[in-house]
């Protein structure tokens, strides 16, 4: 009987020595399995793996992307209001219109964090700071004028084109679609918007009416010209300087009789256009280089050639009215002339510049601002005084544009230094305010 309890002890050890080990393989083979195969399906690892000492460098935790939150005032950095916006991405600023107390700021985006949510062409709505950001489209920017209505913007896509009218708020107000375009120039004749475009090879004319509808002319000429730079009035209709590969031309348009081409220079690449004279027979001056010499050409009123000039002794610069005539300051010389380009008075100065960038008419004089080889200098050119202020790492510097009390220096920066420590990653657009007493000497 003894013997018979003992057998029984020991094969009851054996049953639950045998379960505990199946539930042991059981538990291996379906828990644990299916817990390693739920993490790598994941792919979300909290720590990194070690294999023999040295980090799993493959495995990445996931990016949290970042926004920022607006109205962002500006800073006073160095004198400068600074204001800034854009992304983790590359950036551009295109334009910047003042707008019923605010500033419309037209630029395109790679970007989808800080204070982007889409990439694309965008406006950026600045008060004391920015205060929004509105997605407009996926197109490219062409070009924008202020109307009484609202801010007209151009934009194209490789299908077409489109105009938008926006209002204060940077909201779009109404859209309108237009043909496939080569280039666009919007202009303001009085109070009336009109847009000059290539397309398909024949220069076009439209102008927009007060209830956004279309006014197309039946004029247009075949060209080979591929972008267009300024368009202003006369007093028979508008002038159109275009240009492609170093190559100028100068075109009217009358509204009952369409284009004319009226001049027409290769090897010139264009700068700016003025009008010089007081007096009836007011003359047209245009100012190019070509073969790296600043020239400038004098047209009379009917758009012939009176006089051409070459400035020796400099290689880029900029012309102004002056009296009955002209003058030009270039890198090293500053010369004055009649409105037929005779010279009257040639003095050299201290500028040293390689090219001027962009170029603004404020209250106290002409403001430009000139690259260097790594610093930009901004100018304020008052009659005969000319004041130079440096200002670096600005990267590019797309618009100048005015103020009450100074200007605003439209830049795009890939630094983060000093005034643009702000900056979000990648190229940023920047607005800087300068006021008048930036340039005084002190």
């Amino acid at each position: 009987m003894q013997k018979q309890k003992t057998i029984a002890k020991w094969l009851a050890i054996v049953v639950l020595c045998s379960v505990a080990v199946g539930s042991y393989l059981l538990y291996d083979a379906l828990y644990v399995k299916k817990s390693n195969d739920q993490a790598t399906a994941d792919d979300v690892v909290d720590v990194p793996s070690v294999e023999d000492g040295v980090p799993d460098t493959n495995q990445t935790l996931p990016h949290v992307p970042y926004y920022t939150t607006l109205p962002r005032p500006y800073e006073i950095i160095d004198g400068m209001g600074v204001t800034h916006f854009g992304g983790e991405g590359d950036d551009t600023l295109h334009a910047v219109h003042n707008y019923q107390g605010k500033r419309l700021a037209i630029f395109s985006s790679k970007s989808v964090e800080f204070d982007m949510r889409k990439t694309g062409l965008s406006v950026a709505v600045i008060g004391n700071g920015v205060e929004r950001i509105n997605h407009l489209s996926d197109e490219d920017y062409l070009d924008g004028v202020l109307t009484a209505s609202g801010l007209l913007v151009l934009a194209k896509s490789n299908s077409g084109a489109s105009m938008y009218l926006l209002n204060a708020l940077g909201e779009i107000s109404a859209r309108i679609n237009l043909p496939e375009m080569t280039d666009g120039e919007l202009y303001l004749s009085g109070t009336q918007p009109i847009l000059f475009y290539i397309s398909k090879g024949y220069l076009c004319q439209l102008k927009i009416l007060e209830n956004m509808s279309l006014q197309h002319s039946p004029f247009v000429l075949e060209t080979d010209v591929d972008a267009l730079h300024q368009c202003f009035d006369t007093p028979n209709g508008q002038m159109v300087v275009a240009g492609a590969n170093d190559h100028v031309k100068i075109y009217s348009f009358e509204q009952n009789k369409g284009f004319k081409l009226l001049f027409s220079q290769d090897k010139l690449s264009f700068k700016q256009i003025i009008t010089a004279g007081t007096s009836t027979s007011c003359n047209y001056v245009m100012l190019g280089v070509s073969a790296g010499t600043p020239t400038m050409f004098s047209f009379d009123s009917n758009f012939q050639v009176v006089g051409i000039k070459g400035v020796e002794g400099a290689t880029d610069g900029v012309i102004f009215p002056c009296g009955d005539g002209v003058s030009f300051v270039g890198n090293g010389v500053t010369e004055t002339y009649c409105k037929h380009l005779d010279k009257i008075s040639s003095s050299t100065n201290t500028l040293t510049f390689d090219k001027v960038v962009k170029l603004t008419p404020t209250r106290q004089g002409f403001v430009v601002a000139v690259s260097c080889e790594n610093s930009h200098l901004i100018l304020l050119i008052d009659g005969d005084r000319t004041i130079a202020k440096p200002l670096e790492n600005l990267g590019q510097i797309v618009g100048i544009t005015s103020t009450i009390t100074g200007v605003s220096v439209l830049v795009n920066t890939p630094s983060n230094q000093g005034i643009f420590r702000g900056n979000f990653g990648g190229i940023d657009p920047y607005v800087l305010d300068l006021e008048f007493d930036f340039f005084i000497e002190k």
